[in-house]
C-alpha cells in the first residue's frame, strides 16, 4: 500500500471514528495539518508500550508495540499524564487479525523517539 493510500485510509478511519464515538472525544480527534502529516517514530521504552483506546493510562488496552519497533504517528494531544508527561501520540497500524484493516490507538509520547518531522496536533 502506498504512503498516500495509507494517509487516505487513516483520514477515513479518524472520520468514521469521530462519527461513531463523537467528534469531541480526544481519542478520535482529527489532525489539523491535512493529509500529508503522518510521521514515523521508534519505540524507545525498554518494555515497549501498551496501545490504548484513548489517551489515558486507564483506557482499554488494544495492543502492545515492542521496543525498537517503528510506528506510524497520525497526530499528538495533551491529555492525562502518563509517567509525568501528558503528551500522547495517535498511532495507526495494520490490524493483525485482518491484514486489509487498520487499527488506531494511543501511546504515551515519552516512549517514542520521533524520526523526522514532529507530529501535528490533533
Amino acid at each position: 500500500m502506498s504512503k498516500r493510500s495509507l494517509r487516505q485510509v487513516c483520514a477515513l478511519l479518524v472520520t468514521v471514528s469521530a462519527l461513531v464515538f463523537g467528534a469531541a472525544s480526544p481519542a478520535v480527534a482529527q489532525p489539523t495539518g491535512g493529509g500529508d502529516d503522518l510521521c514515523l517514530g521508534r519505540v524507545v521504552a525498554h518494555s515497549g508500550l501498551m496501545v490504548r483506546k484513548a489517551p489515558a493510562a486507564d483506557a482499554s488496552l488494544l495492543d502492545h508495540v515492542a521496543h525498537g519497533e517503528v510506528v506510524t504517528i497520525v497526530c499528538k494531544v495533551n491529555s492525562q499524564s502518563a509517567a509525568g508527561d501528558g503528551r500522547w501520540y495517535l498511532l495507526v497500524g495494520l490490524d493483525e487479525e485482518d491484514e486489509d484493516a487498520f487499527q488506531l490507538g494511543w501511546v504515551p509520547a515519552q516512549g517514542i523517539a520521533i524520526m523526522g518531522p514532529t507530529p501535528v496536533w490533533c
